[in-house]
């Protein structure tokens, strides 16, 4: 009797040392979720206030200090960029230079709308 309670505790202790084992396992992973995600989403507010650079807006060598667009304060506001956009022949979707040859999917972050995010009025929602 003293064996078959002696060997169910052994099995017992085994089964919370494999459950222990699991828990770990899935809190490591749930960690590394979780870390994932809040990069993810610090990623995506960083766009939503910092545009990407758009060094076509300057081609006469304005941005030496590397500034992000939104905080130009040679183009301050979208219709300034805009109208540059238009002065330097870049894409009005993607606010690029190209021919026309590729088909922009550029959306705005702000406000989804076609529109490179650079020249969008709308605030974001």
């Amino acid at each position: 009797m003293v064996d078959d309670f002696e060997a169910e505790l052994a099995n017992l202790e085994m089964e919370q040392h494999v459950t222990m084992q699991e828990l770990l396992k899935h809190t490591q992973i749930l960690h590394q979720s979780m870390a994932t995600l809040s990069a993810n989403q610090q990623r995506q507010e960083s766009k939503i206030r910092n545009p990407a650079i758009n060094y076509a807006f300057f081609a006469t060598g304005t941005n030496d200090d590397k500034h992000y667009t939104n905080l130009c304060k040679i183009f301050p506001d979208p219709i300034s960029r805009t109208i540059q956009a238009t002065k330097f022949g870049l894409c009005e979707n993607c606010v690029k230079m190209h021919n026309g040859d590729i088909q922009c999917r550029t959306t705005c972050i702000k406000c989804k709308g076609r529109h490179n995010t650079v020249v969008s009025s709308k605030k974001p929602a």
